[in-house]
């Protein structure tokens, strides 16, 4: 889920973090959308993120 959140934001850039997050929730047919913070913490943490080194999710 971070990497496609991460992805989808690379792509859509103009999307706000409110955004991000409403998207997120359909995508992954969540009960409520992941929190601003959450969302802006996965974004600030995007290079260690998409690093193979990280693993799966």
């Amino acid at each position: 889920m971070k990497r496609a959140l991460i992805k989808h934001n690379y792509e859509r850039p103009g999307l706000s973090q409110r955004e991000l997050a409403a998207w997120a929730k359909v995508q992954f047919k969540l009960k409520k959308s992941p929190a601003q913070t959450t969302v802006s913490d996965i974004l600030k943490h995007a290079a260690t993120i998409m690093d193979e080194a990280y693993g799966d999710e």
